[in-house]
């Protein structure tokens, strides 16, 4: 079995998100916002297959709902000529960013 490396994105201010970059053509990223375990559970598993990520593969239906559909938590999809290209979760800290 080999080691699992986790990275985060870290944001100390607002502002650094709000640095916006150019998007590819064909490219639509949407936001997920009706809040749906199974569905980030299914991304998890699309986009990380290739990436080798199984450390949340254990988890359960209920885990995933807690973790997914808590207020803090946010999901964006990007969609490549209608088929998920990737995605993104944010999930707000206690005391702001």
């Amino acid at each position: 079995m080999s080691d699992v490396i986790t990275f985060y994105l870290e944001m100390d201010s607002p502002e650094e998100h709000r640095n916006r970059k150019p998007k590819p053509e064909r490219l639509e990223v949407v936001e997920a916002r009706v809040k749906e375990g199974r569905f980030n559970r299914f991304l998890y598993e699309l986009v990380g297959k290739q990436w080798g990520w199984v450390d949340k593969l254990k988890e359960s239906d209920e885990e995933w709902a807690n973790y997914a559909e808590d207020e803090s938590q946010r999901t964006w999809v990007a969609y490549s000529e209608g088929a998920v290209a990737g995605y993104y979760e944010l999930q707000q800290q206690e005391g702001g960013y």
